[in-house]
């Protein structure tokens, strides 16, 4: 991936454990990255496909070949930006294999955290990017953790899929390119596998057209592309 995007001898680390969650794990990291100094730009990527047609089609999802990316940087880059307002983990260690369901429990934790941290409450928040999973799972579980159905964004689950890692950003951007999202409006990407619930809280930064814009502050910022191609069902 460096050869091809010609980045060369840019520094990279790898993240892998976090399964579908690997993708907000790694905007956190790139953000604590950013915040300390130790980088003034970090690209975020993740990409994932099935390589056994047999297990495509889960109990829990259907799964499609994607990939999705974005940057964070101290300063809002380019005309789509978000900034990052907070961020939570929760886990349990004695969950961590497939067997198990998704807790709603951690769910909780980290709205609790989240809600905390920025004084806000979970109806502020105006869209949560979750996983694709099965829309029944996705709405009993998301419901479970506090958020009501209009919160929820289902639009992609027969579209394209449970993308891995990939979801939550895929479907912001694709609400954002369908004109749902407003100027300051928070929403929360968010992933579960079992054991383990991470989320990032962001507001989305007015676009320089809009009224306003040239008030707002230097914010960390995440601007993001995604693409995903699904496979039929096999």
């Amino acid at each position: 991936m460096l050869a091809a995007t010609g980045l060369g001898a840019a520094a990279f680390t790898g993240l892998t454990l976090g399964r579908c969650a690997n993708l907000l794990a790694g905007i956190r990291t790139g953000q604590a990255y950013v915040a300390a100094g130790m980088h003034r730009r970090v690209l975020v990527v993740t990409t994932d496909r099935v390589t056994d047609e047999s297990v495509r089609m889960e109990n829990f999802a259907l799964f499609s070949d994607g990939a999705a990316s974005c940057l964070i940087s101290a300063d809002p880059l380019g005309p789509d930006a978000y900034e990052i307002v907070a961020g939570a983990t929760a886990q349990d260690p004695a969950g961590l294999d497939w067997s198990n369901e998704i807790s709603s429990d951690l769910a909780r934790e980290v709205n609790r955290q989240i809600l905390e941290d920025t004084g806000m409450k979970i109806g502020d928040i105006q869209g949560v990017l979750h996983p694709n999973l099965y829309k029944p799972l996705v709405v009993l579980k998301e419901r479970q953790a506090g958020f009501t159905r209009e919160q929820l964004y289902l639009d992609n689950i027969p579209r394209v899929g449970h993308c891995f890692a990939a979801d939550p950003l895929i479907n912001l951007v694709d609400r954002q390119d369908a004109g749902e999202l407003r100027p300051r409006g928070h929403y929360l990407l968010a992933s579960s596998v079992p054991g383990v619930r991470i989320a990032v809280l962001l507001r989305r930064l007015p676009h320089p057209a809009e009224a306003g814009a040239a008030a707002e502050g230097t914010a960390t910022a995440a601007t993001a592309t995604a693409a995903a191609d699904r496979q039929g069902e096999r």
